[in-house]
């Protein structure tokens, strides 16, 4: 994040979003500004790297078109940073805290086809 212009400092608030059938997505703070982190599970597929650089390329194609889709902030094709290629694409303000009861409570859901949103 230091080598692409996204501040300094701690990251911050790390949540998983579940819901997820594929990806580790991780809401998390840096900086005061809120990103989502996307890579592929903890068990790489031969093509997961690829799949995941696939994704920020299409994200990066879609600025500025009037599809909605989340932004693209970065994206990171060296596997050696984090255990897989990843990226990091805005927040949506509609991505919040589940308000679940029990073991569950605060995560967050991610729904297909749309922003995060609360898990119900």
């Amino acid at each position: 994040m230091d080598g692409v212009g996204l501040g300094r400092g701690a990251i911050e608030h790390a949540e998983a979003i579940t819901g997820g059938t594929q990806n580790v997505l991780v809401r998390l703070r840096r900086n005061g500004r809120d990103y989502v982190l996307h890579r592929p599970s903890r068990h790489l597929r031969a093509n997961s790297n690829e799949t995941m650089q696939r994704e920020a390329r299409l994200l990066a194609a879609l600025a500025g078109s009037k599809v909605p889709h989340p932004a693209l902030v970065a994206a990171c094709d060296d596997p050696d940073v984090i255990g897989a290629c990843f990226y990091l694409i805005t927040s949506s303000a509609s991505c919040s805290k589940a308000h679940t009861r029990g073991p569950a409570r605060g995560r967050l859901t991610c729904r297909r086809g749309s922003a995060c949103t609360p898990r119900r």
